[in-house]
């Protein structure tokens, strides 16, 4: 018999992640647990929404009352080759270990600057007996969208139009850099029949205002909360206004910035972190 000679030294080893290689939490299973691989993944692109319809009478078919997209359930197939049994238990251990986290972040390899937000639902059934396997990971996300992983910042004016790419509506996060005393800020969408407004906009020019140059505004759309260089402020107009509608959806989008007529402008910038399905 005949046998070739490599030189591993000048061939490196092929170590490259699967396409599919799931990043959880922060981490790459393969990185972490020896014999750990990625061999498909499903789940990820295909989800029906529901429909609640009734029946409208006399008419043939149906009317349609709601509809909702459900949990997306993801699923991870893979295989864990060891040496021994001590060194399966290490790894599985260990896997297990990584993945016991409610709601954690699953960035996948092909797909890196998006995320999904989902819990370890079932490990699947493990042949017993074996040190080699192939079994999958099932994960359930409550939310089934995927969203950017950088938010994508905009400098507002007064009127600005905003280009937003995800296939689902968005809430955004407006920060308002407060350059001299001001009454209050605020922000509309469109027509403005959609706004928010912090302060109290009734407030002339006073030695005292409800703000001052340096402070930091932000109102987070999605939690319906406002914060003051980092301290929640409800006393500052969190109730009232109207959170659920302040959304961008896919498209271009018509959204307007406010402050104090007589103050000097604030810098203004809107966050946003698209929504795909």
């Amino acid at each position: 018999m005949i046998y070739s000679f490599v030189d591993i030294n000048g061939c490196p080893l092929d170590t490259a992640l699967p396409a599919e290689a799931m990043n959880f939490n922060g981490v790459f299973l393969e990185n972490e647990i020896e014999g750990y691989r990625t061999l498909y993944v499903s789940g990820r692109e295909s989800l029906a929404p529901e429909l609640d319809t009734y029946d409208t009478g006399a008419r043939a078919g149906a009317s349609l009352k709601r509809r909702r997209f459900p949990t997306r359930p993801i699923t991870v197939g893979y295989q864990l080759l060891s040496r021994t049994p001590e060194d399966f238990r290490q790894a599985f251990n260990k896997m297990a270990r990584i993945l016991n986290v409610q709601e954690g972040r699953m960035v996948f390899a092909d797909e890196p600057d998006k995320y999904f937000t989902g819990t370890l639902s079932s490990m699947g059934d493990i042949e017993p007996g074996r040190n080699n396997i192939t079994a999958e990971l099932e994960f359930t996300c409550l939310d089934p969208f995927k969203y950017s992983v950088e938010e994508t910042l905009y400098s507002l004016r007064t009127l600005s139009r905003v280009e937003y790419e995800g296939t689902q509506p968005c809430y955004p996060r407006i920060r308002w850099d407060i350059k001299g005393n001001t009454g209050y800020v605020g922000a509309f969408l469109g027509d403005a029949s959609t706004i928010i407004q912090i302060g109290n906009p009734d407030e002339g020019q006073l030695t005292s205002n409800t703000f001052a140059a340096g402070d930091v505004v932000e109102a987070d759309c999605a939690s319906a909360t406002i914060t003051v260089n980092g301290v929640i402020r409800d006393d500052l107009g969190a109730v009232g206004n109207a959170w659920e509608s302040f959304l961008l959806t896919p498209g271009e989008n018509l959204i307007g910035a406010l402050s104090s007529s007589w103050a000097q402008r604030p810098d203004i910038t809107l966050a946003v972190r698209e929504v795909w399905l």
